[in-house]
């Protein structure tokens, strides 16, 4: 029998230069920093290479959906990945949670496609938005 690949990389998932530039030197440990400036960029890495990813450093304002529809699409469909949330606090005044029905149904288009951009997709059409109370 086979053993595990050990998980050697970290994904920061962050639009921002000076943020990406600051984390890599942070990391401890071995892994391996990739970095992603989009989330749907990131979800399609993952698609591609989950095996390899033992963490997720995902910011919260990302240009192309919220950075909480990348979080929870990940929880959902890769638990195994740890997931590190980046905020500038600032900046945080609201979060976008999926509604019970929209986690369904991103459960049933992930089941059918295999695709995590659309299983996030469907996350994002069936968000709310409720206040941040301090994260």
């Amino acid at each position: 029998m086979r053993a595990p690949t050990p998980r050697k990389f970290a994904l920061l998932v962050d639009g921002d230069p000076m943020t990406r530039s600051i984390i890599e030197p942070a990391l401890l440990g071995d892994l391996q920093l990739v970095q992603s400036r989009t989330g749907n960029a990131a979800l399609a890495l993952l698609q591609r290479m989950a095996e390899h990813f033992g963490l997720a450093l995902v910011t919260l304002d990302l240009e192309d959906m919220p950075g909480r529809v990348v979080i929870d699409t990940i929880r959902l469909f890769r638990p195994e990945i740890r997931v590190v949330c980046l905020s500038g606090a600032e900046g945080v005044t609201s979060m976008v949670r999926a509604t019970a029905a929209a986690i369904e149904q991103a459960k049933v288009t992930f089941a059918l496609s295999g695709d995590l951009g659309l299983a996030a997709r469907e996350l994002q059409r069936g968000a709310t938005s409720e206040r941040a109370g301090g994260l």
